[in-house]
Order: structure tokens, then sequence, then C-alpha cells
């Protein structure tokens, strides 16, 4: 069964579609924000992971560095998660961390502005105002800097193999269509596709002990 990846804009649903998913797969179901977390064990600070793949630096200065080594140590971390396929990772953009690996099943959740505006009122009680500056304030953060690390257009159709509208849909039904997705042949796992997963799982730890000196999590005491 393929790796499944759900881009989740924000308050698009995606959280949501992932615990959904993964329950009805039986998968693990991994945020974002838990790989950010991995940091913590390693002595590295969560939060400054968080903040450097968030933002674009608005200067070319040593947070340039920092981001990608952090990029990387993201990358080496999720694949360790990715190990043994049966994963549901939700964040943003998670299948340009695994480059190159087949059976990875790309999703795309999308909601219309209204719905979200909705969501981030309700989650954040906020006013209508306030939520629509939130909203595009996040919105150009995340596309500033996919841009800036990985050169591509987050709203580019072609980087998923779902996009999923939860604005004309239920929760059932986002399910059912990431689920029968998940059972196609094309996005199983291949021998060369989890020898490219160990590949890129091996090449990202040693970049990460080259540059800050963190070993995999077999080589840490």
């Amino acid at each position: 069964m393929p790796i499944i990846v759900i881009s989740r804009g924000t308050f698009s649903g995606g959280e949501a579609l992932a615990a959904a998913v993964a329950k009805r797969l039986a998968y693990r179901c991994v945020s974002r924000e838990d790989v950010v977390a991995v940091a913590q064990a390693y002595g590295v600070p969560a939060e400054e992971i968080s903040a450097a793949i968030d933002k674009r630096p608005s200067l070319l200065n040593r947070m340039v560095a920092d981001q990608t080594v952090y990029l990387v140590f993201m990358r080496a971390a999720l694949c360790e998660r990715a190990r043994g396929d049966q994963l549901v990772y939700h964040g943003h953009l998670g299948q340009l961390l695994l480059p190159g690996i087949t059976h990875v099943l790309s999703v795309r959740v999308v909601a219309d502005r209204e719905y979200r505006i909705r969501a981030i009122e309700r989650d954040h009680q906020l006013g209508p105002d306030e939520a629509r500056a939130y909203l595009e304030r996040v919105d150009t953060e995340r596309r500033d800097w996919t841009r800036f690390l990985f050169g591509v257009d987050w709203n580019d159709p072609l980087l998923y193999d779902l996009v999923l509208n939860m604005s004309r849909m239920t929760l059932e039904t986002a399910c059912t269509l990431v689920t029968d997705a998940a059972h196609r042949p094309e996005f199983q796992p291949t021998t060369a596709s989890r020898q490219a997963l160990e590949e890129l799982t091996r090449r990202s730890w040693a970049e990460v002990r080259s540059r800050i000196g963190i070993g995999p999590p077999s080589q840490t005491s």
C-alpha cells in the first residue's frame, strides 16, 4: 500500500481527512507537527525548525543555510516514519520531501475562501475581518516558502495525484476517494520504489550528520 501524503491548505479540512483515511486503512497518522517534534529528541529546538520551514527569509543571510539543513532534517525524519509504508502524513507539500518515491499518493485538500474563513472564525474565535487577514497572511507565507525552497507554485495541480474540494463533498466522500485510490495498482510500492526510499533516507541522514552532527535513531544514544 502507498504512503499517503495530504497537503492541507489552512483550514481546508485536511487534518480531519487524514485522520479518517488513517482510521479506515489502519494506517499511522503523522502530522507535520509530529515530525517537527522529533527534533526535540535530538536536542534541536523544534521552534527553530518550524520557523525556518514556514517562512521565506527576507534577506540572503544565515537563515538560508539554516532552512536548508532543517529541510533535510525534516526529510530524514519523515523518511524514517515512512518506512513500512502504512502512513498518512498531513502537512504542507509533504510529497516534495519524498522526491522520486513512486508509491507516494499525493492529495491536495482545498476549500473555498468562505469555508476556510468560517473555520478560522470558529477555531480561533476571530471576527470576519481578522479571519480574512489571518488567511491571507498564512497563504502568502506558504506560497513564498514553497517557491523559495522548491521552486514550484503550491497551487499547481500537477503536483498532486488528487485534488479534493471539501466545499463540495462530505468527509466520508473524500475519505472514500482517497482510500479507493490507495488500492490502485499505480500507487503500490515496488522493489525499486522501496529501494529509492531507503537511499533517500540514507542520503538525508548523511547530510544532516555532516552538517549538524546528528545521525539516525539507530545511531543516537
